[in-house]
């Protein structure tokens, strides 16, 4: 899982630098950001504890 969120990573930044480079590929830089904000999403969600909430004493 961790190997997948890498690749999406290194996917968004290349197509965000190669929309940041080439103008007319600006839709590109747009699709990179969509690909590393739902890389986030994803990780941060995976990331969350589950479980009932513990009280802290």
């Amino acid at each position: 899982m961790r190997t997948l969120f890498l690749v999406l990573l290194v996917a968004g930044v290349v197509l965000l630098t190669i929309g940041a480079v080439v103008p007319e590929l600006f839709v590109l830089s747009l699709l990179g950001m969509l690909v590393i904000a739902g890389t986030a999403s994803v990780a941060l969600a995976a990331a969350h504890h589950r479980g009932p909430p513990q009280a802290h004493y």
